[in-house]
Parts: structure tokens; sequence; C-alpha cells
């Protein structure tokens, strides 16, 4: 339960930069360059990486700065390296040569700072990485990458606000994961809570079945479905695969597992991510078959076309500028949705998931009447049904 105004902070922080990349997202979806729209979900995907792992450089920033504040409180001068020093028997300070600096005990045994306060340094090694740190979050990432995958396929078949919504299943298999492998105990409430959530979940999605007042079919997204059914499924697996990534973690976050910060697990995950992006999945979307054809050349239709991608992108400065402030804002939701994760539990990181498609929903409806209809979702008779599953 969140008891403090810096919980309170972080959750309302995931919110808005949630909601703010959801929005991003669908705008760049609906950019069009030579006639094409700029549906590039896997060119997204990457981006998403891209703005993971600029966490990293912010996590040694904020040891830097430690660092130095650490040195002024020690050595107003200026002098010294900030990592050591040497107490005297009249408890003075003494500089030794080399300009390194110790602390000694009566035994002249040297200790070093972080021995007694190992959070000043996050995991009392000044910030670094190391190799065993890396390889443990490469695992989160391939979560992260097979459950957009999955999540990708589910929506091709399905409307988009059925995916947005059934992404919201993430909570209950986060609640059973937490119980089962984490063996945490959740209260009663937090499961009444959990099914009153679904339920909501349950009446919203339902909407998305019926036709808008007034709104056209949309026969492209029908000629793609397949089976309604089918996608839903895919999206409710890569809940699942989702879900894992949370409660794995929360687990290498735990101060009695591995103690990982929340900034490393965040850049290191966009680290691997990316790799794999790169290297793996964009030149394997090159040579599926797909809807994704290139007006430049005549290549066959793929899957997704990377150089079609930076072909549509040359010259048209919108979408440059939406995809730079995506990447932005999606370093922000990371970032807000682990310190989720870190100051309260997964549960809450899942429930923090539950609360975008309800905003983003809300910014919908407004941007529709503050842009004449160019941009967002029109108020229809089934938006009342919607509004009850989120009263509920």
């Amino acid at each position: 339960m969140v008891k403090s105004y810096k919980e309170g902070s972080v959750f309302l922080s995931g919110l808005f930069f949630g909601t703010a990349s959801s929005i991003l997202s669908k705008t760049l979806f609906d950019c069009t360059a030579d006639g094409k729209k700029f549906e590039k979900p896997l060119f997204q995907t990457t981006m998403m990486f891209v703005g993971m792992f600029l966490a990293l450089p912010i996590h040694f920033l904020l040891h830097y700065l430690e660092r130095r504040k650490g040195e002024k409180q020690f050595y107003p001068e200026g002098t010294g390296t900030g990592n050591e020093y040497v107490r005297l028997d009249d408890g003075g300070l003494h500089r030794e040569p080399g300009d390194e600096w110790s602390r000694s005990n009566q035994n002249n045994e040297t200790i070093s700072m972080e021995a007694e306060n190992p959070g000043a340094n996050g995991n009392g090694n000044g910030g670094k990485i190391s190799l065993h740190t890396a390889g443990v979050l490469a695992i989160p990432s391939v979560f992260d990458l097979v459950a957009t995958a999955l999540a990708n396929i589910g929506l091709v078949m399905i409307n988009v606000s059925v995916y947005q919504l059934m992404k919201c299943t993430v909570i209950i298999f986060v609640a059973i994961f937490k119980s089962r492998l984490l063996g945490v105990k959740l209260e009663n409430n937090m499961w009444i809570g959990v099914a009153v959530n679904m339920l909501a979940v349950c009446i919203v999605a339902s909407t998305s079945f019926f036709p808008s007042a007034g709104a056209e079919v949309d026969d492209d997204v029908d000629s793609k479905s397949g089976s309604a059914g089918m996608g839903i499924l895919f999206v409710v697996l890569s809940c699942l695969v989702q879900s894992g990534q949370y409660v794995y973690e929360e687990k290498v976050m735990d101060e009695g597992a591995l103690s990982i910060e929340p900034l490393v697990v965040v850049g290191m995950e966009g680290f691997w991510g990316l790799l794999f992006s790169v290297f793996l999945v964009l030149p394997a979307a090159g040579y599926i078959p797909g809807k994704d054809c290139p007006h430049s050349s005549n290549h066959s239709c793929v899957y997704e076309d990377t150089l079609d991608t930076f072909d549509m992108m040359d010259g048209q400065y919108t979408i440059i500028i939406l995809t730079v402030a995506y990447v932005v804002i999606i370093t922000g939701y990371n970032v807000a949705a682990v310190y989720v994760t870190y100051l309260l539990d997964s549960v809450w990181h899942a429930i923090l998931d539950n609360f975008r498609p309800i905003s983003v929903w809300l910014v919908q409806l407004i941007l529709f009447q503050v842009l004449d209809g160019k941009f967002g979702e029109k108020w229809a008779t089934s938006s009342w049904l919607q509004l009850a599953g989120l009263i509920v």
C-alpha cells in the first residue's frame, strides 16, 4: 500500500509518463510519409529499449554527484579522492602519500568508506556494474522481447482498445507468481482488489466489441483480424510473460537477493534488449513475409522493413520529433515503473499498468474535442458502459 509521499509521487509519475508514451505511440502510428502510415511496431520496440538504456547514464551521473557530495563533506578544500582516509589516534585526518586516503582503526587496518555505509554507493562499488549483474539482467530483457512479440501478434488480430484493456490481465498473473514463486502471502483484501479490478476490466473490454454510434467499420482491422479470440489469447500470453518479468525484477532488486539498483535494472534490460533487437529481431523481421511493402524498392513485402523505416523518416521532422519525444517519455516511464516495483512491489507495478488504459481513454476523449476529431476517441453510446467499468 502507498504509505508515503515518495511512493505516491513515483506512482503518479509512472501514470503520467505511461499515458504520454501510449498517446505518442498511437500518434506515431497515425503519421504518414509518402502516402504510407508509419506503422513500425518493431522500430518502436527498439526505441523503447533505447529509452531504457538511457537509465544507465542517469545511474552513473547520480553516483558521480553523490561521490562529489561526499568529497565536499569530508574534504572541503577539494583534496583527496573521497574514497578513503586515515583517522589518527587523536581523531584527526592525515593525507597519505600518493593522494590516497584511508580510514584506519587503532590497528592501522584500512577500512573502505563503503564498509560503513554500503548504501551510499549503491551496492558498495561506487555504482559499477559487474559482469554477473549484467548477465542476470539479460533474462528480463528476453521476457520483454517475447512479451512484446506476442502482444504485437495479438494486436494484428484485435482492435487496439481491446488489446490495451486485455493487457491489464497482467495483474492476476503477478499476484499468482508472487504467492507461488516468491512465497509472498497476499492479504485477502489484495485478492479482492484484484478480482474487482478484473471485473472492471472485463466490463470495459466488452465495450470494444460494440460499434461506436456513427462510426465507420474499420475494414482494414477486420481483414487482418483472423480471429479475435486468438488475438486475445496472444495478448493474455504476453501478459503472462510480462508478469514473469515484473516478479523477476522485484526479486533481483530485493535486499535479501541480489540487491540490484532500479536504474541498473532498467538500463541493463535496455542494453540487452537493444542488442537483441538490432542484431536479431529487426534482421529476422526483414525476411518474414508480411504487409510492410517499401515504396522505394522492388523488395517483397515483409513483416517490417528497417531500411524503409529510415527512408520514411528522411525529411519527416514530425516523425523524428515524435520519435525523440517517445524515447524521452519512455525513459521516464520505465524509470518510474521500476521504482514502483522497488518501493512498493510488482503487484503495484501491475496496478500501474491497469490504470494506463483508463488515463489514455480519458486523454483520448479530451483530444478528440480539443483537436476537432483529428486525434483521439469520440464519445459514443457504448462509452457509458466503459465509464461504468471505470467506476467499478
